[in-house]
């Protein structure tokens, strides 16, 4: 049984439009062009769904796990990719709650899809990276692809929110995510995921969560195992 499966971490955001570390095993045959972040993977509303929350929550979401917090996953779960570097955790879920936030009584479940490696800006230590479109500091993201072909967003577009803590004391009055393109089904679903997320009313870039590791809802699992395959996105 993993240990630490409670505790603390530090959370961040991004939308670089790079696949997901767990996604790189999944692409037969390896395709760079192919290698892309799902708009699917982008926040949920677990309302939107028949069964609804499992724990509560007001989020599902994906993201980049530090192998600290990873080593209190366990093992790839097989639903949702691999590790490639073997750390294990691909698919796995933590409950989290941000107790600075506007709204400070939600919970989200963030599943791994990405490692984040241990490096000087905090991945050494146990750090979670949320996905969502629009959130991408171009100024600190150190591998953003967006406006490459399927990347559903533009490098400008990715980052709208970015450095939303520039403008405001929370997401919710510093960012709007109406420049975000709804044409197409994938569009929308990236929209969506940055209004869901900006509604939890971050007050700080960086802030401290508390988590615990929990059973992904199946229906969460469902809509990510179903949004990448061999040839990419499935869209």
């Amino acid at each position: 049984m993993p240990e630490n499966r409670e505790g603390t971490l530090t959370a961040t955001h991004f939308w670089d439009c790079i696949g997901a570390s767990c996604d790189a095993p999944v692409l037969q045959p390896w395709d760079a062009a192919k290698y892309r972040y799902s708009a699917y993977y982008a926040p949920l509303d677990p309302t939107e769904f028949p069964r609804g929350p499992v724990y509560g929550e007001k989020l599902w979401m994906t993201g980049a796990v530090s192998d600290a917090l990873t080593a209190a996953l366990g093992p790839d779960d097989g639903c949702c990719g691999q590790d490639p570097e073997g750390a294990g955790g691909c698919g796995k879920c933590l409950l989290v709650t941000n107790p600075n936030a506007v709204n400070s009584a939600w919970k989200a479940v963030v599943m791994k899809k990405s490692r984040c490696p241990p490096s000087p800006d905090g991945c050494d230590k146990p750090q979670l990276n949320i996905a969502v479109p629009g959130y991408d500091n171009v100024l600190s993201s150190a591998a953003n692809i967006c406006g490459a072909s399927g990347t559903i967003v533009s490098k400008s577009t990715s980052s709208v929110c970015g450095d939303w803590y520039n403008f405001g004391n929370s997401t919710l009055q510093a960012c709007s995510c109406s420049a975000l393109p709804d044409t197409t089904t994938q569009e929308v679903a990236a929209k969506h995921g940055c209004e869901l997320f900006t509604a939890w009313g971050w007050t700080r870039r960086d802030p401290e969560l508390a988590y615990e590791v929990v059973e992904c809802p199946l229906e969460f699992v469902s809509v990510i195992s179903g949004a990448f395959g061999p040839e990419g996105p499935i869209y």
